[in-house]
């Protein structure tokens, strides 16, 4: 079979809407909390070196939109942002917090989509001034501060032959990412979860208090730390990490079909995945395209990158795709692609300009199939071609260490609505809306990073075990007892 390689201004398209599916891995409304006297806010003014912006402040309204990465911005209206710039400025304004009873939602890039960090009243705690970076390349260890950037992290490594488990959007900071667990590129052979890889960290707790955390120190706290999310409780002001050797031949592969070749696509991912390596990393996309390629305006494709050393290696990993295909004929295809990491985040960045965003997640035990047969129909009805969903497969067994992360299953999907109109807000929303309806009852949990925590009050729940999640509350009572800080949205 004759496969057709893509024109130059095809896998520009295709390589448009592949980067906001990536990018993944309503309205809200607020009511404003009463601000407590200027003389406060004065009194943690004059302790810290950073900027204390009240309600009142004339760049009050510009300094909260300039908290969320994206255009649909929240109604919530904080109390008070505080900008960091030390770890003194922290503990001042924890112990200010608690002495005032006031609840602190913490900020590092703003790259959550639902604004969990912003709330009504209180404060949020801007950290995106803590941007420490000193790699040990001897012992393949790194200080990390939350503000630091995936693509700027891959850099530094790059240069000294390391990797990480980095997002595979490269704005999003490390703060948010590690905490809710951090699904990150070659997942398969650099520890599974990044947070897998946090081997402690440096962390300001509810009381004001400087704490070193590892296996040794606090590991109940570390033990948070690797995916508890928004319900982690303290600040986190430095991440020790473990790193590995960088692959020196990225390839990837990437083949679509219409979408009306669903079904017959999503029946062979799982055996696709079973014959792949652990260094083979394997999405699926519903994709709309901006410009139709051969008739087709919505598409599913599939996309597989191989973190190999030689150029033979990757190929002999990337065979399984080849091998074993639908019946279905491909109408775009690449074949063992080139491309460095930086190239990766390109992929993922190259269609993301700020938009307007609502998205959910949802992890299931029935086949991507079963999935597909109820909601494929639905996608084809997304009012805008940015749409898109990024779904997964993990045919093999798949075994969680003890930590907080631990929801995982055979069949994922992220829906993402984005779109750029406010005027098209009512209809996008109601698409994400019906998303959700199909695919809820069908579900066994969520990726609490990236769940619509706002939808329904068990979302942040059914994103761990049961068990995790009651250890994420006795240690919220056992560190947080009075509330300082905020947990889970909606909760």
């Amino acid at each position: 079979m004759i496969i057709k390689q893509l024109s130059r201004r095809q896998f520009s398209v295709l390589a448009s809407r592949l980067a906001a599916g990536f990018a993944a891995f309503s309205s809200f409304g607020g009511c404003s909390a009463p601000s407590p006297g200027n003389k406060t806010f004065s009194d943690l003014a004059a302790k810290i070196a950073g900027d204390v912006i009240t309600r009142d402040h004339e760049s009050y309204a510009e300094r909260r939109r300039n908290l969320i990465w994206q255009l649909r911005k929240t109604d919530r209206r904080p109390d008070a942002i505080v900008q960091a710039t030390s770890l003194e400025d922290v503990i001042s304004t924890v112990k200010f917090a608690a002495q005032n009873s006031m609840k602190t939602g913490i900020r590092t890039g703003g790259h959550s989509w639902v604004h969990s960090s912003v709330r009504d009243g209180g404060i949020v705690l801007d950290m995106s001034r803590f941007r420490d970076l000193a790699v040990d390349a001897e012992n393949k260890t790194a200080v990390v501060g939350p503000a630091i950037y995936a693509r700027e992290l891959a850099a530094v490594l790059g240069r000294q032959g390391l990797g990480f488990p980095m997002a595979h959007c490269s704005t999003v900071p490390l703060g948010g990412y590690l905490l809710g667990g951090g699904q990150g590129w070659n997942w398969g052979s650099w520890g599974g979860a990044a947070c897998n890889s946090v081997l402690g960290l440096e962390a300001v707790t509810a009381d004001g208090e400087p704490v070193r955390v590892d296996e040794k120190n606090h590991p109940d706290l570390l033990w948070a730390a690797r995916g508890s999310g928004p319900g982690f409780p303290a600040v986190v002001t430095n991440y020790h990490l473990k790193l590995y050797p960088l692959p020196r031949a990225i390839h990837l592969s990437s083949h679509t079909w219409p979408l009306q070749d669903t079904l017959a696509v999503s029946e062979w991912l799982p055996e696709v995945g079973l014959a792949l390596a652990d260094k083979v990393e394997l999405f699926m996309f519903l994709l709309g395209l901006p410009e139709p390629v051969d008739g087709a305006s919505k598409v599913v494709n599939v996309t597989a990158v191989a973190f190999a050393d030689t150029e033979k290696e990757a190929r002999e990993l990337l065979s399984p795709i080849s091998a074993t295909r639908p019946a279905a004929k491909p109408i775009m295809s690449e074949e063992v692609k080139p491309v460095m990491f930086d190239d990766l985040f390109n992929l993922v960045d190259l269609s993301f300009p700020p938009c307007r965003t609502a998205a959910d997640t949802f992890y299931f035990d029935i086949s991507m199939r079963d999935v597909m047969e109820k909601y494929v129909d639905h996608f084809a009805t997304a009012p805008s071609p940015m749409s898109n969903v990024l779904c997964e497969v993990k045919p093999k067994p798949i075994h969680l260490p003890d930590t907080a992360y631990s929801m995982r299953r055979l069949t994922f999907l992220s829906p993402y609505s984005f779109w750029m109109d406010e005027n098209e807000d009512e209809q996008n929303i109601a698409w994400m809306r019906r998303t959700q309806e199909i695919l809820a009852p069908l579900s066994v949990g969520h990726f609490v990073s990236e769940a619509d925590l706002e939808a329904s009050p068990t979302r942040s729940e059914r994103s761990f075990s049961q068990a995790n999640w009651q250890k994420i509350q006795a240690l919220k009572n056992k560190y947080d007892p009075n509330g300082v800080f905020h947990t889970f949205l909606g909760h």
